[in-house]
C-alpha cells in the first residue's frame, strides 16, 4: 500500500486551510494578549512621553514636553489613509477656530510617506492651519497608537484628556476642546 501525501492535502486542502487560519488567528490574538505593558499614553491623565519631530516648512522641530500651558491636539494619520484624508481639513478648520487658545498638529505616523507625499497631501487637502509633524511612525509605534487616524487631546499640562481612533467628528473635537478651556 502505497500512501500518496499530495493525494492527502488534495483532498483535505480546504480543511487544512482552514485549520491554518484558525492557528493564525489564535497566534494573533495570544500575542495581543501577551504583549508587555507600556506606559499608557492613550489613558486619560497619562503623559505623553516626550520626543521630537520635524515640522514640515518650519527649522524648529516640535518638542511634545513644550506641549503646556494650554491645550493640544495631535492627529496621527497617514497620506494613503481615506479617513485620516477626510478628517484633516475638519481639523484645519478647528486650528483656524481656536488657534490662539489651543496648538494643532498633524503627526505622519507612516514609514512609507515621504515629505513629498506629504507636502503633496497637504496641498490637496488645503492644510493651511495645521502643522505637519513628520517622522512620527517610531513615535506612534511607541505609543502604541494601533488605528489611523488617531486622535489625542492634551489639557494644559500636557497628560491626556481624551482620545479618538477613527474618524471623529469635528463636533466631538470641539465639544472636547470647550471642556478644557
Amino acid at each position: 500500500m502505497v500512501f500518496r501525501v499530495t493525494s492527502f492535502f488534495e483532498k483535505n486542502r480546504g480543511r487544512l486551510l482552514a485549520l491554518m487560519a484558525i492557528v493564525g488567528v489564535a497566534f494573533l490574538i495570544w500575542v495581543d494578549a501577551h504583549r508587555p505593558p507600556g506606559p499608557g499614553p492613550l489613558a486619560e491623565g497619562a503623559p505623553l512621553p516626550d520626543a521630537t519631530l520635524p515640522v514640515l516648512g518650519r527649522a524648529a522641530p516640535l518638542h511634545l514636553a513644550d506641549l503646556k500651558g494650554k491645550p493640544a491636539v495631535l492627529d496621527f494619520w497617514a497620506t494613503w489613509c481615506p479617513p485620516c484624508r477626510e478628517s484633516l481639513p475638519h481639523l484645519n478648520q478647528l486650528a483656524e477656530q481656536y488657534a490662539s487658545r489651543v496648538s494643532f498638529y498633524a503627526v505622519d505616523a507612516s514609514q512609507e510617506d515621504t515629505i513629498g507625499a506629504i507636502s503633496r497631501a497637504r496641498q490637496e487637502l488645503g492644510l493651511t492651519a495645521i502643522p505637519i509633524a513628520t517622522g512620527g511612525a517610531a513615535y506612534a509605534d511607541r505609543i502604541r497608537i494601533d488605528g489611523l487616524p488617531t486622535t489625542i487631546i492634551l489639557d494644559k499640562t500636557g497628560r491626556v484628556a481624551v482620545s479618538f481612533t477613527g474618524l471623529t467628528s469635528e463636533d466631538r473635537i470641539a465639544a472636547a476642546l470647550n471642556k478644557l478651556l
